[in-house]
């Protein structure tokens, strides 16, 4: 997450270095942005940039929060395969789109792998943590796959949608 002196910078520079962190990360995957492409868009010198962000990742990860909040916001408040739905349905139009596409094909694995060399390099297997229950969270697991299956197979967007109505239907008798 950004550092304390990213959070006190006025709301309009915030949003500039957003716009240029969402682009980049749009039109890059995680192993070819540049700091520097970065720091252009956003008319902010690069020692600024790890001044407000440890490292790339870490800028990643803001915009990340960021993006995944206005998409929960858009399609409604609580988690649900009916905006699951929704969200597929109309995801051509997520002005956001190249972003999760990217997010979904490539940076997600690259994180992933980021943070286990940081977290994990040489201290073994980590534990598991289970912080939900085993219905939620089979259920948000198959629908992230869902959306990452729709990135790699965008022409199968109908079959998708039957998939995760299939869901819907499962959840609904696992509930009972």
């Amino acid at each position: 997450m950004p550092k304390e002196t990213f959070l006190n910078l006025s709301a309009a520079k915030q949003a500039r270095i957003k716009a240029s962190l969402a682009a980049e990360f749009s039109d890059y995957c995680l192993l070819d942005v540049s700091v520097e492409r970065i720091v252009k868009g956003a008319n902010i010198s690069r020692g600024s940039f790890y001044t407000y962000f440890s490292d790339v990742d870490d800028a990643y990860y803001w915009v990340l929060k960021h993006i995944v909040a206005d998409i929960h916001q858009a399609v409604g408040p609580e988690d649900s395969l009916e905006n699951l739905l929704k969200f597929i349905q109309d995801v051509e139009k997520n002005p956001n789109y190249n972003f999760l596409r990217n997010y979904y094909l490539i940076n997600r694995s690259i994180l992933e792998l980021h943070r286990y060399e940081k977290e994990f390099s040489g201290a073994g297997i980590p534990p598991l943590k289970f912080e939900q229950s085993l219905l939620p969270w089979m259920t948000d697991l198959a629908g992230h796959e869902l959306i990452r299956q729709y990135f790699w197979h965008p022409a199968d967007k109908n079959q998708i949608i039957e998939r995760i109505q299939a869901l819907e239907q499962w959840h609904k008798g696992a509930n009972k």
